[in-house]
C-alpha cells in the first residue's frame, strides 16, 4: 500500500518528478516535467478507480489491532499526523489539478510567450488524464448503479423486460437435432 504510485511519480514520496519541478526554473521547463512523464500518468487512472476499494481495505485492516498498530507505527514513523487515509486521497486529489495549474501557468506566459508551445502542450496531456479519470470513474459509477437495481419489472431500471424474464419465461426449447429422424 505505501508503494502504489510509482516512485518517479509520488510527489508526497519526494519522487523525481516533484525534485524536477523544484528544479525547474522556466515555464519550459515545467511543462517538460509533465510532458517527459505522459505515460507513467497513465498509472493514476488505475489508482483512482481503486482508491474506494483501497479505503474499505485499509477500514478492515483499521479494525484488526495487530494491522492498526502496525499502521499507527508507520505513520509515527513518517512522523505526520493526518490519517493514513489523507496519504491515499493526496494522488487522487493532486492528478486533478495538474491541468489547471498548468492551464494557470499557460495565462502567465501568453500565447508568444516562452515555452508556451510546451506549456500548452502539457496543460493539453494532463486535461486529457484529468478527463480520462473522469470518464472512467463516471462509466464505474454508472456500472455500478445497473448493477444494484434488483427489480427487473421496474421500468426506470434499463435492463427492464415486459413481461420480466423469469426462469420459466427464459428457458428456450432445444433446436431439434438435424440428425434424428
Amino acid at each position: 500500500m505505501w508503494g502504489v504510485l510509482s516512485p518517479g511519480l509520488c510527489p508526497q514520496g519526494g519522487g523525481e518528478l516533484l525534485e524536477d519541478l523544484e528544479n525547474s526554473s522556466s515555464a519550459r521547463a515545467i511543462a517538460e516535467c509533465f510532458l517527459q512523464r505522459s505515460d507513467e500518468f497513465e498509472i493514476y487512472t488505475l489508482y483512482c478507480m481503486n482508491y474506494p476499494t483501497a479505503v474499505a481495505v485499509l477500514r478492515e485492516c483499521m479494525a484488526q489491532d495487530e494491522l492498526a498498530a502496525f499502521f499507527r507505527q508507520r505513520q509515527a514513523a513518517r512522523g505526520h499526523g493526518l490519517p493514513l487515509e489523507a496519504d491515499l486521497l493526496k494522488p487522487v486529489q493532486r492528478i486533478l489539478k495538474y491541468h489547471l495549474l498548468l492551464q494557470e501557468l499557460a495565462k502567465q506566459c501568453g500565447r508568444d510567450g516562452a515555452g508556451a508551445a510546451e506549456v500548452e502542450a502539457a496543460s493539453a496531456t494532463m486535461t486529457a488524464v484529468a478527463w480520462c479519470i473522469n470518464d472512467t470513474k463516471r462509466r464505474q459509477e454508472q456500472a455500478a448503479r445497473l448493477q444494484i437495481s434488483p427489480d427487473p419489472g421496474d421500468p426506470c431500471n434499463p435492463n427492464f423486460c415486459d413481461p420480466p424474464v423469469t426462469p420459466l419465461t427464459a428457458q428456450v426449447p432445444p433446436d431439434p437435432d438435424p440428425c434424428v429422424p
